[in-house]
């Protein structure tokens, strides 16, 4: 068996566990927001939007990009358990104290940034109880990251998608019942976020230890300046489209974008599930010089993002206000326009694959750092020309042409590690998005079967055009043979669907 079908096999496993925990994580987190967007108005839901932005972009400043560089330098250290205790030891002693500082800044200056920036003296109360979640996160996240070096994406799934979003929605729904409206909203979302880190700390310590080294921090601090600023322009990008809109338009142009947003970039979790041990992996290869097999499996990672996001994308873009209307409600349909913006910004973001963290596991951190940078400043620049007029649509332009260029960027800096990797495969899911429009088209059905039978024809489409290639042949069936599932039929279906067989 050829050795990319291993590496693949690595990297789809944890694919699988990873979008089981977005997809079981996702419908908690959407739930809760779908609560919470039919229960408070947009204005008072765009609120929540805002402190919620201000929470992950200190969360991420705090971080020094160091949970990206840990996972690149235990992996790329693979076998070495001293190096990965000094790094996750070394990053902790660093982000917590400094997690610490920021968000005791913001309880202290809260009213200042709530009259400042948002004009709403109501943010305060909003960002002092966000701030006793900051330090938290960031500790999470490190050792999440710390996991992910490991090449172990369970802790992941179990924490982030199901303990937090869980003790989320509890601790919401207990609090809002009781009265306490928006303070008990954002009290509930961030107390999870501390309960939930005790459990993670106890984990982490129960399965490695922790320990410190200069040399190991230096060098960490050397991949991950770049990686820093990289994350936080990033982050900036990611949770900055409300703060923006809520200062150049209004809070319920915040609260419809804020729809738009979470089902558009929702497709974002098949890129994320592979990707999060496609890093590792492919700082492993790079490790050991193993070049030809490193693009063979970043072509079939890419390819697989595309399979799974195109369908859902398109469906976004043609049935954006009918999509926003049944899931928030019929108030927020007016939003459908932008999420069909979105939806083609993060069309090209999947079809591009995991570039990011291509450049990342290659030691190019400067260059990601860039593909950001450029991403960040097209929408400031885009954001400024049309907010003040277009309000929420003109926040999803902006967006959807940041997403294009950061990974043009990322197209051209990763052209001399992989070569241009796109082929034919890439065009059959634009093909079979097309059909299933064509054909569902005339239907007059509800939201449930109309999505039920856009998959459906999605699915027979691809089917028939025969979507494996001889790789993921491989790959498909070595699997199915450790697990003792290798019945002559399955095997004779998965070879149906191999180009060439």
């Amino acid at each position: 068996m050829k050795n990319e079908s291993i590496s693949l096999g690595k990297i789809f496993r944890g694919a699988v566990l990873i979008l089981a925990g977005f997809l079981g994580g996702g419908v908690l987190t959407l739930g809760l927001q779908v609560m919470l967007a039919r229960y408070f108005q947009p204005d008072l839901y765009g609120l929540f939007s805002q402190g919620m932005s201000v929470l992950y972009t200190l969360v991420m400043v705090s971080l020094l990009g160091m949970n990206a560089g840990i996972s690149r330098h235990i992996s790329y250290n693979s076998g070495d358990e001293k190096e990965a205790a000094r790094a996750v030891g070394s990053s902790l002693l660093v982000v917590f104290p400094l997690s610490v500082f920021l968000f005791a800044a913001l309880f202290l200056n809260a009213e200042l940034v709530a009259e400042q920036i948002f004009s709403d003296s109501r943010m305060t109360e909003v960002l002092k109880i966000f701030a006793f979640a900051g330090p938290a996160m960031a500790v999470n996240s490190i050792l999440i990251s710390g996991f992910r070096g490991h090449q172990r994406s369970r802790e992941r799934v179990v924490f982030l998608d199901f303990v937090i979003p869980f003790l989320q929605i509890l601790l919401v729904g207990a609090l809002v019942f009781t009265g306490y409206q928006i303070a008990g909203t954002v009290a509930g979302y961030a107390s999870a976020f501390v309960i939930s880190s005790f459990g993670l700390v106890y984990w982490y310590r129960k399965n490695y230890s922790f320990s410190y080294g200069r040399e190991t921090l230096d060098e960490l601090v050397r991949l991950s300046w770049p990686l820093m600023v990289s994350a936080v322009v990033a982050q900036v990008f990611i949770w900055s489209p409300p703060i923006i809109v809520g200062a150049l338009a209004t809070s319920r142009d915040s609260g419809l974008l804020n729809t738009a947003l979470p089902l558009a970039s929702s497709a974002k979790m098949f890129l994320s599930s592979v990707a999060f041990l496609y890093l590792p992996v492919i700082s492993e290869l790079y490790g050991k010089d193993q070049l030809e097999e490193l693009k063979e499996v970043h072509s079939s990672a890419s390819r697989w993002i595309t399979y799974l996001a195109v369908p859902l994308l398109g469906y976004f873009f043609f049935h954006s206000s009918s999509a926003i209307g049944y899931v928030f409600g019929e108030s927020y349909a007016v939003a459908g326009t932008a999420l069909s913006v979105m939806a083609l910004g993060f069309l090209f973001n999947s079809v591009t694959g995991p570039l990011g963290e291509l450049l990342i596991a290659a030691g190019k951190t400067r260059r990601e750092m860039v593909a950001n940078t450029a991403k960040l400043g097209l929408f400031t620049l885009i954001s400024f020309l049309l907010i003040p007029e277009l309000g929420f649509l003109g926040a999803a332009v902006a967006y959807a042409a940041g997403l294009v260029i950061g990974d043009l960027a990322r197209l051209f800096f990763g052209r001399d590690s992989v070569g241009f990797f796109y082929d034919r495969n890439f065009l059959k899911p634009m093909v079979a998005v097309s059909g299933s429009f064509l054909l569902t088209s005339p239907l007059s059905t509800g939201f449930i079967p109309l999505i039920a039978a856009w998959g459906l024809i999605y699915s027979t489409l691809m089917v028939l055009m025969r979507p494996l290639s001889e790789t993921d042949h491989e790959m498909i069936v070595s699997e199915l043979e450790e697990r003792g599932l290798d019945h002559p039929q399955v095997v004779r279906a998965i070879s149906f669907l191999t180009q060439g067989r």
